[in-house]
């Protein structure tokens, strides 16, 4: 239960409500345009992902060899770990524990 009012303090309610009508629009009008700008961000930075980014998020698994390359993962140490993770051919110790990389594709441009 609120207690009841008088009618002096709701008179000067209604006066300091009449300036902060005016108060309050322009502070709406600041705020729509802080909104619309905070947008044109988010929106902005939603169309500039990486190709790291994009398979994270969007769950992307095979083929796993370039997956894992494109990410940077390591290749497998062992031999479990290598079947583990379903990689296709057959496992090159060679290549245990070093960064994957995607082959330099073999065009005119790479071979002038």
């Amino acid at each position: 239960p609120a207690p009841p009012m008088d009618s002096e303090s709701s008179s000067d309610d209604s006066d300091s409500s009449d300036s902060s009508d005016s108060d309050s629009d322009s502070d709406i009008v600041r705020d729509t345009t802080a909104e619309e700008r905070k947008r044109e961000r988010v929106e902005l930075k939603a169309r500039t992902y990486t190709l790291k980014q994009l398979i994270r998020m969007i769950h992307i698994k095979e083929p796993v060899n370039y997956i894992m390359a494109l990410l940077g993962k390591k290749y497998p140490g062992d031999l479990d770990s290598f079947y583990r993770l379903r990689l296709e051919g057959t496992w090159d110790p060679d290549l245990a524990d070093k960064r994957m990389k995607l082959r330099t594709p073999v065009t005119w441009e790479t071979q002038v």
